[in-house]
């Protein structure tokens, strides 16, 4: 078997550099192998396929959730609409709003994906998801103006940005690099919008949403090359009016820590507004990974907040050693955060959690992911990490631990039907509160998690088919509800 593997992979990458060879980097294949299907009641994944297999042991027992008038761990849960509230008890199962309740009928006609996940949508979002993601509903005009061009003879397809992603890609099968890994959406992102059957791209002079396409982390990790954007747009006669008359109209896909603003670590709580990197971007709608609301450097009611490049839609399915979620918590990474130290120092000698030294990387990253009920998320340099995506694409329920933060799609995703959020101070009793929570609603969590998690990936490369049906590949990555975002701005 290993011998076979061994050959396949081979043909498999001979057959990837001779598409590169005869398409050029912005159409290395098409068609790529993705599974929209959720994973449901599983734990376990077969070695042959890598898909999900039911688990045939029964589940240990989890302690029931402890009266009210007990000395229960203080906690907060997400809500979906931007900030914490406590919940009565951790054990409350959201209202179920699946395929044969009367909420989830205005979603027959949309894009399967989108009807699948009805109860994970929060309940005010589902009647406008239905419009846009219905067959023949709503599109956004979309100008797209490449910034590389502004250098002889390059393109974004021709960009620092797409060398060191395809780089990464092809060396290393998955996003190994720090850029490849966290901050490429600069790049996959537009490619999304332009490929999506949500979006008509247009001149600039018709579009709802002029997105401007440059490589900033890319070609330096600090984000100092937006500064580039403005000088770029000032250059042209017609963009210079319109970002003089119409700013909100831009959009910047701007991935850096802290989006617009200078890179250095953040700590909970901190009041001091941040230095911008360029102070003219202000009033341009942003597209980043950026989501607190501390600092200055997102603004929640024109920004929308986007997941990392940590997971991409060709990515192999998962392929991890048959066994039973062994860790009821895992956590790894780098200690530059208080609330980090603070989980390492408190529970690296706790057997329910598993925190290796080392960091780890690639697939025995993701299977120590699948090998645990819960993965932590903690806030570190900046208060989101790709950890929210993984823990989805690996099927553990995401535990975020980042305060003043909307995660992505914060005002679309009901947050607490696949993830719990924890306050920073409440990191001691995440032991007792992450055993509390019943094996029901533990499944709860796991199989939403799965409706959603394609929103949480990006497809890498250029689609060259023509192709632009609700439910092609494009419309089950992170565009679709970036798209979903820009129009409902749209309607006020």
């Amino acid at each position: 078997m290993v011998v076979v593997a061994s050959v396949l992979a081979v043909h498999r990458v001979v057959f990837v550099l001779f598409v590169t060879a005869a398409v050029g980097l912005h159409a290395l294949g098409r068609g790529p192998r993705i599974d929209p299907t959720p994973a449901t009641r599983t734990h376990l994944v077969d070695g042959a396929s890598g898909r999900p297999r039911p688990s045939t042991n029964s589940r240990a027992r989890v302690p029931p959730m402890p009266d009210e008038n007990s000395n229960a761990p203080e906690f907060v849960q997400h809500t979906g609409t931007g900030t914490v509230t406590p919940p009565e008890r951790l054990n409350n199962l959201p209202e179920s709003h699946n395929k044969d309740n009367p909420h989830c009928q205005i979603f027959r006609g949309a894009s399967s994906l989108v009807a699948n996940a009805c109860d994970v949508f929060l309940a005010d979002t589902r009647a406008q998801l239905a419009s846009f993601f219905r067959d023949g509903g709503p599109v956004v005009r979309l100008g797209i103006v490449d910034g590389e061009a502004r250098f002889p003879g390059k393109s974004i397809e021709k960009s620092s940005c797409s060398f060191r992603f395809n780089k990464s890609v092809l060396k290393f099968g998955r996003t190994e690099s720090d850029f490849a890994h966290k901050f490429a959406a600069e790049l996959l992102l537009p490619r999304g919008l332009r490929n999506s059957a949500h979006i008509e791209i247009v001149g600039v002079d018709k579009a709802d949403y002029v997105m401007v396409e440059m490589c900033n982390i890319g070609v330096m990790n600090s984000g100092e090359a937006i500064r580039e954007i403005a000088p770029f747009i000032m250059k042209n006669t017609t963009l210079k009016e319109m970002w003089k008359n119409h700013k909100a109209k831009f959009l910047l896909t701007l991935t850096g820590d802290h989006g617009p603003c200078i890179q250095s670590n953040e700590k909970a709580g901190q009041t001091k507004t941040r230095r911008w990197i360029d102070d003219s971007l202000r009033g341009a709608t942003k597209l980043m990974s950026e989501g607190s609301k501390q600092g200055g450097c997102y603004d929640p009611p024109s920004d929308v907040v986007i997941p990392t490049s940590a997971i991409l839609v060709e990515q192999d399915p998962l392929r991890c050693p048959r066994v039973e979620r062994k860790h009821l918590a895992f956590f790894t990474g780098k200690l530059d955060s208080l609330v980090r130290r603070d989980i390492s120092k408190k529970f690296s000698g706790d057997s329910r959690f598993y925190i290796p030294e080392r960091v780890q990387s690639g697939n025995d990253y993701l299977c120590a992911m699948s090998a645990s009920t819960f993965c932590l998320a903690p806030r570190g340099n900046a208060a989101w990490s790709p950890r929210l995506d993984e823990a989805l694409y690996a099927g553990c329920i995401p535990v975020l631990l980042a305060d003043n933060y909307n995660p992505p799609f914060s005002t679309i995703l009901n947050y607490s039907t696949f993830s719990i959020t924890v306050d920073e101070n409440h990191f001691a009793s995440l032991g007792e509160l992450l055993d509390s929570v019943s094996t029901a609603r533990k499944q709860e969590l796991l199989d939403n998690g799965a409706k959603i998690r394609s929103f949480f990936r990006y497809k890498s490369y250029l689609d060259i088919g023509s192709d632009k049906s609700p439910n092609r590949m494009f419309d089950f990555d992170a565009s679709a509800l970036v798209a979903f975002e820009l129009w409902r701005k749209l309607q006020g």
